[in-house]
């Protein structure tokens, strides 16, 4: 078997095999655990609270910060961040 296609077969195999890794059932994981008293005692008082079903109305404007890692002219990220702040 000459150097091409063995290369060819090895690119196949991984392709494969990277298709079937994504195809496998994902792995559960275990809840973390919690301290039972606790937990009770936060379902007791969520079930005595009312649910709201409206969002609190803004007082104000909103204030906002924008933090720039570089100058807004090098036409990269942050110029594409400053974009973004000007259509807000």
């Amino acid at each position: 078997m000459n150097a091409k296609r063995f290369w060819i077969l090895i690119a196949l195999l991984t392709i494969l095999g990277m298709v079937a890794a994504q195809c496998a059932a994902p792995a559960t994981e275990a809840p973390p655990a919690t301290e039972a008293p606790a937990a009770t005692e936060e379902a007791a008082a969520t079930e005595a609270a009312p649910a709201k079903t409206e969002a609190p109305a803004a007082e104000g404007p909103f204030k906002v910060a924008f933090v720039y890692v570089a100058p807004i002219g090098d036409l990269g990220w942050t110029w594409a961040h400053d974009q973004g702040r000007l259509m807000i």
